[in-house]
């Protein structure tokens, strides 16, 4: 492998398929790439942290409202009945989230727009 020529990870790539010999530098090059994957994931965590931070008190008070009631509740519902929320795009955002984490569940309720999402705490 040439060392005086940086590779692109397509050379690389075809370089390994192609039966290139595994040297120091091929595993050096292999390290370096893992170490940015490594800080890439940690900058994505802390966007991730970062962001749920800022949407912990949807995340409460969506919560909140959602307690206790046993029929599904749609985003607009939510919208109108919580202050906090300024949009039906950010409460349906906070409920999407909650269902992907499983602590809501979701089912197509019918309104007189058509179908849409209706949300309530899951069961335990």
């Amino acid at each position: 492998m040439d060392t005086e020529k940086r590779m692109t990870k397509r050379e690389m790539f075809n370089y390994i398929v192609n039966g290139g010999e595994i040297t120091e530098d091929v595993k050096n090059w292999f390290v370096k790439e893992i170490e940015k994957l490594d800080k890439e994931n940690e900058k994505a965590r802390e966007r991730a942290a970062k962001k749920k931070a800022e949407n912990q008190p949807f995340i409460d008070a969506a919560l909140e409202y959602l307690d206790g009631k046993e029929e599904l509740v749609t985003a607009s519902e939510i919208l109108e009945n919580v202050e906090i929320f300024e949009s039906v795009q950010k409460a349906s955002s906070v409920l999407r989230g909650l269902e992907k984490e499983g602590i809501v569940e979701s089912d197509e309720v019918k309104t007189k727009k058509g179908k849409v999402k209706g949300y309530k705490v899951r069961e335990a």
